[in-house]
């Protein structure tokens, strides 16, 4: 049976100048940022909301561009979000 991690995501700003949002999340004791690109969708295609520093961009890139993402609401601030959880440099 494959194993089964639950982590909250603790700490989430928006960032200064831009949609986007960061909160960090701990996994298996390793700290991770937790990205929140905002992204609206028109005609099936997504588009980021004001992402001045091209995260969602970036993300597609180390994804290996599979489409677009999954989008989740986060409590107490409007829109859509891509997720992406990456761990934290030191």
């Amino acid at each position: 049976m494959p194993a089964q991690i639950t982590a909250a995501i603790d700490g989430i700003r928006r960032l200064d100048g831009e949609a986007n949002l960061l909160g960090h999340t701990y996994i298996l004791g390793v700290l991770h940022h937790a990205w929140l690109v905002a992204v609206a969708e028109v005609d099936g295609q997504q588009f980021p909301v004001n992402d001045p520093h091209h995260r969602l961009d970036d993300f597609h890139y180390l994804s290996g561009d599979g489409g677009p993402f999954e989008t989740i609401e986060v409590p107490g601030f409007p829109g859509r979000y891509a997720l992406v959880v990456a761990p934290a440099v030191r």
